[in-house]
């Protein structure tokens, strides 16, 4: 509205029967109260632009706030949205006239009618109301509105309008929710875990060193064992984290924010054990994820004794020891084999080869087979025995090699048999000097050697099949190593009726095939293993079997506690 002119009023002619003085009474009043009227014309122009003005700030500050405003009017019923209260519910701002029940067909069921009860009560009191309803935008999509309103009374003190502002909710209740699922899920992953997980906030005195922590948060695990921590002082709780150097560690990651993973003992409060943690900053103190090794630690030191007595059984081994690990090129094939244990002996042979490659040392294994027979144990799992002559790179005689498959490698026992072999060379030139009866020779030879002897005859039944068998002669070294004594002239079924039939049946095949035959059996009444070499005594079909043996139970046990330890 425009200011309006002052009027410049002419001196008005003087009214019959009214003398000049009233009649200028009279225009002075007429003037003053189109002044009057003016003033006020001015003030409501003024007021009307301050409206306009407050509904310009309203109308910005709800379109950057995302909010909206309303007014019932308890009398008529009616309801006012704001323009940002339209736009709140995807609607075009005036467009229609809205109402209480459009806005309840626009709400959750159970919604409306709990905001209907808020906004009762509030009128009954004629107190300021809070109240949240889940409504749906003209694009379908349901919000969460949340409004805070007040009563607002007549001059008699009744209620008469109800105002109010409204906010949409739904981002920050999404958020709310996120949260809260997301710390149950943490809370959930926490106490699910089998290791103790701590938080801690730092203590500080009046010049900010920290002096003490206290807890924060500790999972199901401590809980469950220790009680719930939350608030209580660390150093109250479990002082012995001071002398045992804890505390420093906590107070450097708090300080730096650089993670410590460490392992360490303790023996104070409640606990005596091996521990294994890692402490992470966070905020003003850490978090601490503890797990109890005691168990592991208990392993390693047994595994450590087993590896020593490893050692020193394959040590005191005067067989050579070694285990190698296959080497395999890129389409999987072996194509040599790594050092992975010598013992003293084989040390002895070799030097120092631990990690070094077998061709690369022992070029030769390939020529003789020894290479061959490493690959088809680790590719087939079966065990092998084999005697060798080797005359390659540092050595120059017969060998007995047991070799078996471990993981992807193999474990060998070998021993050196150059002197047994050349006794068994001339035992074996010495059979038809045997034969016939060369008795002189015979004798100082079969009692000199350290191997044990046995000259047999088999005896057999009256199908043919053999059944028991004869010592004919057996050496000095015969009783040494089996604790038969006397066995001359005596059938083993006298000497020990356990043995197992195994014995029996080789010797009967050497004896029928007239081939000689090496082989390795356990024997029940000695309790020991023997190597044995055993050979026919003329020709195919004699009944007399002669053997070569030796005692090598050391040299299996050796090799049974390499493979259990591995």
């Amino acid at each position: 509205m425009e200011d309006a002119a002052p009027l410049a009023l002419p001196t008005p002619p003087q009214a019959p029967g009214l003398s000049l003085a009233e009649t200028r009474a009279l225009l002075a009043a007429s003037l003053a109260q189109q002044q009057a009227l003016q003033l006020e014309n001015q003030q409501l122009h003024a007021a009307q632009q301050e409206l306009a003005a407050s509904e310009a700030r309203l109308k910005a500050a709800e379109a950057v706030s995302g909010m909206g405003s309303y007014e019932i009017d308890l009398g008529s019923g009616m309801l006012h949205f704001s323009e940002g209260l339209y736009r709140l519910f995807g609607e075009v701002p005036h467009s229609f006239p809205v109402s209480i029940a459009w806005l309840d067909a626009r709400s959750d069921p159970d919604d409306a009618a709990e905001v209907r009860q808020v906004l009762a009560q509030a009128q009954r009191d004629k107190r300021p109301y809070h109240c949240t309803r889940r409504a749906r935008r003209a694009d379908g999509q349901w919000r969460i509105f949340e409004s805070h309103g007040r009563v607002v009374c007549d001059g008699a003190g009744a209620a008469c309008r109800l105002q109010g502002v409204v906010e949409d909710k739904t981002e920050q209740r999404q958020a709310e929710q996120e949260l809260l699922t997301t710390k149950e899920r943490l809370q959930i992953t926490l106490d699910s875990s089998l290791y103790v997980v701590q938080a801690f906030e730092a203590v500080r005195n009046a010049s900010g060193r920290i002096v003490d922590f206290t807890w924060v948060f500790a999972n199901k695990t401590w809980e469950d064992q220790y009680g719930d921590p939350k608030g209580k002082s660390l150093l109250a709780e479990n002082p012995g984290v001071v002398p045992n150097g804890l505390f420093a560690l906590f107070v450097q990651v708090t300080e730096t924010g650089v993670p410590v993973d460490h392992e360490h003992f303790y023996d104070k409060e409640q606990f005596n054990g091996w521990f294994h943690q890692t402490l992470v900053k966070m905020g003003d103190g850490f978090v601490m994820h503890t797990e109890d090794i005691n168990g592991r630690k208990q392993a390693e030191q047994e595994l450590q004794a087993s590896r020593e007595l490893l050692r020193a059984t394959v040590d005191s081994s005067l067989s050579m020891v070694q285990v190698f690990e296959a080497v395999r090129d890129e389409r999987g094939e072996i194509v040599d084999f790594t050092w992975v244990l010598n013992n003293q002996v084989a040390e002895q042979r070799h030097g120092n080869v631990i990690g070094q490659r077998l061709l690369a040392q022992n070029p030769g294994v390939v020529e003789v087979g020894i290479f061959d027979t490493f690959k088809r144990v680790v590719e087939t799992g079966q065990p092998d025995q084999s005697e060798r002559h080797y005359m390659q790179e540092q050595f120059d005689g017969w060998f007995h090699q047991s070799t078996v498959k471990l993981h992807d490698g193999v474990a060998t026992t070998t021993v050196d048999i150059s002197e047994r072999k050349g006794h068994e060379q001339e035992i074996l030139r010495l059979k038809d000097a045997i034969a016939q009866q060369a008795e002189s020779k015979y004798r100082t030879l079969f009692s000199a050697i350290d191997e044990g002897f046995g000259l047999l005859e088999l005896l057999y039944d009256e199908h043919g099949a053999a059944v028991d068998y004869r010592f004919l002669e057996v050496n000095q070294a015969f009783e040494q190593q089996t604790g038969l004594a006397n066995a001359h002239g005596k059938l083993i079924s006298e000497l020990a009726p356990d043995t197992e039939l195994y014995w029996l049946e080789a010797y009967a095949r050497v004896a029928q095939t007239g081939e000689p035959m090496r082989f390795e059996n356990y024997h029940t009444n000695t309790g020991r293993w023997y190597e044995v070499y055993a050979s026919c005594v003329g020709s195919a079909g004699s009944r007399q079997v002669c053997t070569v043996f030796s005692d090598v139970t050391e040299r299996r046990q050796a090799a049974e506690i390499l493979r259990e330890s591995q």
